[in-house]
Parts: C-alpha cells; sequence; structure tokens
C-alpha cells in the first residue's frame, strides 16, 4: 500500500481520493475522536478537533493536494509498468528499434489506427502490406505495448519461422500457444520447394483463427504477390478469416 502524509495525517494513495461534505467529514471525524475518549489531548484528538472546524475553501485546497499526490503516483506506476512491459517484449523477442519507435509514435497514422479498429472487430487475422519503412512493424509493436491484459504478445519474424524444424516442438508450441502473436516481413523468407512453409503457415492461420487469438501478420507483398506465393489455399483462409490493409504511404520511424 502507498501512502502519504498530509496535515499531521496519513492517506492512501492505492485509491482514488474521495471528496465529501463538510457535514459527512465532520460525522467522521466525531467518530475518529470517540477513539481517544481516554486520551482527549494527545496529538491526533487535537488534530481532528482542528480539522472539524475547517471551512469549505481548507478541505478544497486539502483534496486538491491529495488528488494531485494520487495522480502523480499513478502517472509513476504507468511509468513503471511501461518500462517493465517494454523490457519482457525485448528479452522475448520484439526489436528494441520499433518498441522505441513504437512509444513515440504518431497514433493518426493510419496503420496505428487500423490496428485500434482492428481490436474492435471480430476478425482475429489482420495483414498489414506496404513498403519498408511504411511503419508495419512499428505498428505492431505499438499493439504490444499497448496490451494491459497482463500478457506478452509473441514475435517471430517470417524468416526464422520458416527456418525452424518441425521436429523444435517447443519452439512451434511457443508461437502456436501464444495469446497473440506478429508474424513480421512475411514474403522475406526462403520458401522451400517440398511446400513446407505453406503448410506451416496455413497450420498458424488455421490455429489462431480456431482459438479466436489475435494475429497480425505483416508484408511487403501486394495482394497479387501473396496469393502467387502462397497459393490459393493459404489467401483464401486469410480472406474467410481475417482483414487485409495497405498502407499508402508514410513512416512510423521514430526520433534518433
Amino acid at each position: 500500500m502507498s501512502s502519504v502524509m498530509l496535515n499531521g495525517f496519513e492517506f492512501d494513495l492505492d485509491a482514488p481520493p474521495k471528496r465529501e461534505s463538510i457535514d459527512e467529514r465532520r460525522t467522521n471525524i466525531a467518530k475518529e475522536l470517540s477513539h481517544y475518549l481516554d486520551d482527549p489531548n494527545s496529538v491526533w484528538a487535537t488534530k481532528l478537533r482542528e480539522q472539524a472546524e475547517w471551512t469549505q475553501e481548507q478541505w478544497d485546497k486539502h483534496d486538491a493536494e491529495i488528488e494531485a499526490r494520487w495522480r502523480a503516483g499513478q502517472e509513476a506506476k504507468e511509468r513503471e509498468r511501461r518500462k517493465h512491459h517494454f523490457s519482457a517484449l525485448a528479452k522475448a523477442g520484439w526489436p528494441k528499434r520499433a518498441l522505441t519507435a513504437a512509444q513515440n509514435a504518431d497514433l493518426e497514422h493510419p496503420a496505428i489506427k487500423r490496428v485500434a479498429e482492428w481490436l474492435k472487430e471480430d476478425r482475429t487475422i489482420l495483414v498489414l502490406a506496404g513498403v519498408a519503412g511504411c511503419g508495419k512493424t512499428v505498428a505492431s509493436a505499438r499493439w504490444a505495448l499497448e496490451d494491459r491484459l497482463g500478457h506478452h504478445t509473441a514475435f517471430v519474424r517470417a524468416s526464422t519461422f520458416a527456418r525452424s524444424s518441425r521436429f523444435d516442438s517447443d519452439t512451434r508450441n511457443h508461437w502456436l500457444r501464444a495469446y497473440a502473436l506478429a508474424l513480421d516481413d512475411l514474403g522475406a523468407e526462403y520458401v522451400d520447394a517440398k511446400g513446407s512453409l505453406l503448410t506451416d503457415l496455413d497450420e498458424l492461420v488455421d490455429q489462431f483463427y480456431g482459438d479466436c487469438k489475435r494475429l497480425l501478420i505483416t508484408t511487403n507483398l501486394t495482394p497479387a504477390q501473396f496469393r502467387g506465393r502462397y497459393g490459393e489455399r493459404v489467401a483464401d483462409r486469410l480472406r474467410e478469416c481475417g482483414s487485409w490493409f495497405s498502407i499508402a504511404s508514410g513512416s512510423l520511424r521514430g526520433k534518433p
């Protein structure tokens, strides 16, 4: 519990401050004074009697100070939460450059606005498409940073996903069972002749679709290029359960 001393009394700062009328305050003070009947001249009893005579102006000033300290405490907690969340995401594999840029990103940028809209929709899969530098990964990082449910959104580059072995079940399950996942830069990876990647990608999409979990895919490909590279099955699956958003222009690259 966090608290602060003000006018000789300790106040709990974990809960929002509550304003009361003078009558309510005097009633509460009278109850408190009843505990000091055996020691009416104690320091605390004297302070309580002083407060019982306060004017509305004095109480307003008192309440304003308590509220200011409460807000400062909440802001400090939020900064600490964001710092911890940033570190956890970086440790889990998210690019630090993208996370840093996401902290300072323009919330009106089309990619970030589209992700925010997507989170309110039933379709749990979103493809952000556009040229390099248009803000796809940064928009994904902003989504991960804003998650307040206590979970960490997983991140994997498409090249890493493509190279992963089917016999490495722990790594595979980490992605498939993730609370939410960003699959970054799909289209830059090597596509094997045997079609293993297409099978793996279809399994990933199907897993997140079936479990109603969020999957965000970024790519430099156009819809036609995507269909040509991954085939009709994967394209149709995404069209059935996901949304495609093309970023026309703009940059979300962070400040140096």
